[in-house]
């Protein structure tokens, strides 16, 4: 998937999750499809 390959690639490295939770429930790629899917429909 795109926004995997680009998250593993470059982005990575310029985000991170502020939070205490070590087993997060969803993936930072999962919140980052959310985040554009939701703007998408927005739009």
């Amino acid at each position: 998937m795109y926004i995997c390959d680009v998250y593993k690639s470059s982005l990575r490295f310029y985000c991170q999750r502020f939070s205490n939770n070590s087993n997060p429930e969803f993936t930072d790629e999962e919140v980052l499809t959310v985040y554009l899917f939701c703007g998408y429909c927005q739009r």
